[in-house]
């Protein structure tokens, strides 16, 4: 006990992610009496929180969040935002063979360059992986030189390694305690900008026999604000004035939005996916094309009307100045609202909109 065997020397303790329980006994377990706690709100306004629930296992359940992350990358390569995915050893070695069957050829930057380490889009981290390897990744990370677009991570990855640009940090299973899955997620937005933490379970990941943590398990799996759960394990509480709109601040208020934003991008999302009518889908004896006409019926179209009148009666207020009516005073008149709907079939995209 250090404050007892040096009681007039000043000590500080520092830790960054800790219950008010753990630091009690931190101080009782380093002498310290009568100390200062000086603290701050741990939370990071710039990282959305997410949680997906899968059915899928094994290979099919890894090709299923990597699908949308390959196609996105051959899209975008350099510049695909920097990923980092969390998982066990087997997972992530799995990962890395999906990946690189998937990409073949293309792995490798620029196309056409010699297949080695060092120019591949995407790599493995863990305690196995030569020791070179990992300190070549770690160093080109944070000199902002690496070429590397994805990361296959395991625990390993942790203290210690500061890179500010990783846009998205994914966990393929649910962290153990609520203390690794937060200095995990933090490793994302380190530079401020918008960042995202999903994690993807299943019913086999929360069992018993692994051994989650309840407050995990009640994170990823049971409603109610995700950025709520976190701070209030840490024993602080989420400053509402950050998250306006609710939007920016996890998927369960992402869901209840009702900013002009979401407003849009739910109208687009329903336009998008509308079924077909067994008498519009495509006819193969008298067309070779693969578009198959979309169509709203009668009440997709009612819905869409309520939704347009809604947000028409928000142009009126809400902090905009407003002189004479809405329709005078933001051209969004009734008139132009039913032609919206009675032309809803013919929207393809939210830029027709």
């Amino acid at each position: 006990m250090l404050g007892s065997l040096f009681p007039d020397v000043p000590m500080l303790a520092l830790t960054a992610t800790a219950t008010r329980q753990r630091k009690k006994e931190i101080a009782l377990s380093l002498g310290m009496h009568n100390h200062v706690l000086i603290e701050s709100n741990p939370d990071r306004p710039n990282i959305f929180f997410e949680s997906k629930k899968q059915s899928d296992q094994g290979k099919s359940r890894i090709q299923s969040i990597l699908e949308p992350l390959i196609n996105e990358l051959k899209t975008k390569w350099l510049d695909f935002p920097l990923t980092i995915i969390y998982a066990n050893l087997v997972t992530i070695s799995e990962c890395y063979h999906i990946a690189s069957k998937m990409l073949g050829p293309l792995q490798y930057e620029p196309h056409g360059a010699c297949p080695n380490a060092s120019n591949r889009m995407f790599t493995q981290f863990h305690a196995e992986y030569p020791e070179h390897e990992r300190e070549r990744i770690v160093t080109e990370l944070v000199a902002g030189t690496s070429k590397l677009r994805i990361l296959f991570v395991t625990v390993a990855f942790g203290i210690g390694i500061d890179v500010k640009n990783i846009r998205r940090v994914i966990h393929i299973g649910v962290p153990h305690t609520m203390e690794e899955f937060f200095q995990e997620a933090g490793r994302c937005g380190r530079d401020g900008l918008r960042a995202s933490s999903t994690v993807y379970y299943n019913n086999n990941d929360i069992s018993s026999r692994h051994k989650i943590s309840e407050a995990m398990v009640d994170y990823v799996s049971s409603g109610g604000c995700k950025r709520d759960k976190l701070l209030t394990y840490f024993g602080h509480c989420v400053p509402r004035a950050n998250y306006v709109p609710a939007h920016l601040c996890c998927d369960v208020h992402a869901k209840s939005c009702d900013c002009d934003e979401c407003f849009v991008d739910a109208t687009s999302e329903m336009l998008h996916r509308v079924t077909c009518s067994d008498d519009q889908k495509r006819d193969a004896s008298s067309s070779n094309s693969e578009q198959v006409t979309t169509q709203l019926n009668s009440e997709k179209k009612e819905l869409l009307r309520e939704r347009l009148i809604e947000f028409r009666q928000t142009l009126h207020g809400s902090g905009r100045t407003c002189v004479g009516s809405i329709s005078l005073c933001t051209g969004f008149s009734m008139q132009l609202l039913e032609e919206i709907v009675d032309n809803a079939n013919d929207f393809k995209s939210i830029e027709d909109l």
